[in-house]
């Protein structure tokens, strides 16, 4: 899983997507912007989380059973 509990995720794993690949693969203004601008994504170091339901989108295991969060926190055993 590339979330922590705490729903951040690292700035590399965005800059991996393809669409950012095809837009910029610069680390420092990626964060630079999202800190700035950015009113659905928060920073932390090099971490970003969606502002506000960051825990929404939480996946975890329970019981050794793979549960997932969807928007209307409903859960979804997978």
């Amino acid at each position: 899983m590339r979330m922590d509990e705490n729903g951040w995720v690292p700035v590399q794993v965005v800059v991996n997507f393809r669409l950012m690949t095809a837009i910029t693969r610069d680390i420092p203004l990626i964060l630079f912007t999202m800190r700035g601008y950015s009113q659905i994504v928060e920073v932390k170091g090099k971490k970003l989380r969606r502002r506000d339901t960051w825990h929404l989108w939480l996946s975890f295991w329970d019981n050794g059973k793979f549960i997932s969060r969807n928007k209307e926190t409903k859960l979804y055993f997978i």
